[in-house]
């Protein structure tokens, strides 16, 4: 990384991260993950698990600004159902890393969700005292995940960058697009990496020489 950045520099490339406050904005990384399992129910209200502690500007006072997000649905709906909306909206990811508590068991068995709480990338700490039924996160430690099923509670993992990374392409690029045109920066391009992957890949060893 240390490396890209200077040649990005060399190349009189600016560069700007702006990870934490996404996660932290109003509709910004944690909002859209919620927008993905509340699957268009607009009155469905979340509040913030972990707020901001420092004085926020009068224009963000009493918004959702803040790190995970936890809240209630309308109607009860599965895990099944809540696993499907999930891959199907982070882009159809095949794979997840589900932690069910002891009395669960497996998954054909039908569990009913209502409350449900999200942190995208690693949400173990902002996680950690919320009551949801099912916590979905990027990643959690092994003894982190082991606590929630012990208070039986659902972990839901999909690897860190997968949590994020439609974000750049559902909702970030075209925001910044429409800033840009709001500047009179009508000729500016922004691109999403076609090179950018989650760095570990799921293999079956049975099929390995």
């Amino acid at each position: 990384m240390q490396t890209q950045l200077l040649r990005l520099i060399a190349a009189g490339i600016s560069v700007y991260c702006p990870h934490t406050a996404v996660d932290a904005a109003v509709g910004g990384l944690n909002d859209w993950l919620c927008d993905i399992l509340i699957d268009g129910d607009k009155e469905i209200k979340r509040t913030v698990t972990e707020p901001i502690s420092r004085p926020l500007s009068p224009s963000l006072q009493g918004q959702n600004v803040g790190y995970g997000r936890v809240f209630e649905l309308s109607q009860t709906i599965t895990l099944q159902t809540l696993l499907k909306r999930l891959s199907a909206g982070i882009g159809g990811q095949r794979y997840m890393m589900v932690a069910l508590p002891p009395a669960l068991k497996d998954l054909t068995k039908t569990q009913l969700i209502t409350k449900i709480a999200v942190c995208a990338g690693s949400g173990a700490d902002v996680l950690k005292n919320t009551d949801a039924q099912v916590l979905v996160t990027g990643e959690m430690a092994h003894h982190y995940a082991l606590r929630h099923t012990q208070l039986g509670q659902i972990v839901v993992t999909v690897f860190h960058s997968n949590s994020e990374r439609k974000f750049l392409e559902q909702r970030l690029k075209p925001q910044l697009e429409a800033q840009l045109k709001g500047a009179n920066y009508d000729n500016a391009r922004v691109l999403v990496s076609n090179a950018d992957r989650d760095p570990f890949d799921i293999i079956d060893v049975r099929g390995l020489a």
